[in-house]
């Protein structure tokens, strides 16, 4: 019996404390950001909460873009989370006002992109 409690026991600690980790941002326009304490597990999802993007590195939004980056799903399988560099991430911009999505963009495309839209600076991933 006394086997059975510690069981139950570790069992509630180990459930508990693996839902304290997660957090979940609300975004503009039903969107969400679930962070979940490493880039490779975080994500991005819609107002239903079906993930759009796996992997979610930074996020950056206002009431008009939501900016972020998603890292390559090779540096989270082979846990290489070192000296990343500017290939190993995708970058999309989601116009909330114009219902517009761009991605995956490589950094340069993102960065017309970004200045094109006439994005704020404060959502620059960069800084």
């Amino acid at each position: 019996m006394k086997k059975i409690k510690i069981l139950v026991s570790i069992s509630v600690i180990l459930l508990v404390s693996c839902n304290f980790s997660d957090t979940i941002i609300e975004l503009p326009n039903g969107y969400g950001y679930v962070r979940e304490g490493s880039a490779c597990y975080n994500s991005f999802v819609d107002k239903d909460n079906r993930v759009k993007n796996f992997r979610v590195n930074n996020l950056k939004f206002n009431e008009k873009f939501i900016v972020f980056n998603v890292l390559d799903s090779l540096k989270c399988v082979n846990n290489d989370l070192e000296n990343l560099k500017d290939g190993d991430y995708k970058y999309y911009i989601y116009d909330i006002e114009n219902k517009v999505n761009f991605g995956p963009l490589e950094k340069q495309v993102y960065k017309t992109k970004f200045s094109n839209l006439k994005i704020s600076t404060d959502l620059d991933l960069d800084k």
